[in-house]
């Protein structure tokens, strides 16, 4: 994973939906990061819908104010967005130096979410199909000066890994 192999560095998770929470705190304990990561649900968060905005602000918000270390947002998702707009964060990831890097998860094609033994559905009781929106995690990738990947190219976790390693390397003088 991404967490065990860049050492010496901090992570954190934030888990949304329609809302965001702060799921494990930045910490450098890689063992909770990966425990958590290994009981993610899509029960934790019950507010319907998906806001990536929240979650980018969230984030951003997360980071201790030392400048000096480098940070990076990993935003996880299909890239649907039902509520807010995720590219008015943009400029302060950008202005805190901050990269958005995104991965999107799915198809254009769509698929309905199991959750437990039925599917996600909406007001109306009809079942909900996610569709990726990989073009909108693109742009908003490039405007932040992250990468975009697609969670399913066969070496994604060790292209972000590669990544996130450079960047250790340039701020060390390394490499």
């Amino acid at each position: 994973t991404v967490v065990s192999s860049v050492k010496g560095s901090k992570f954190g998770i934030i888990s949304f939906k329609g809302d965001a929470v702060v799921s494990v705190p930045i910490t450098e304990d890689t063992l909770a990061i990966e425990s958590y990561l290994g009981s993610v649900s899509s029960h934790i968060i019950t507010t319907p819908g998906t806001n990536q905005e929240k979650a980018i602000k969230l984030a951003l918000k997360s980071f201790s104010g030392n400048h000096f270390n480098k940070r990076v947002i990993l935003l996880i998702s299909d890239g649907e967005a039902l509520d807010g707009d995720v590219f008015t964060q943009a400029t302060d990831s950008v202005n805190s130096e901050t990269p958005i890097y995104s991965i999107t998860a799915g198809t254009q094609r769509g698929a309905n979410i199991k959750i437990v033994d039925d599917y996600v559905k909406n007001s109306q009781g009809k079942v909900v199909i996610s569709r990726s929106d990989p073009e909108q995690f693109k742009n908003l990738s490039d405007l932040t000066y992250g990468k975009h990947y697609m969670l399913q190219e066969s070496q994604v976790i060790s292209a972000v890994t590669k990544e996130i390693l450079g960047m250790q390397q340039n701020l060390s003088g390394d490499g």
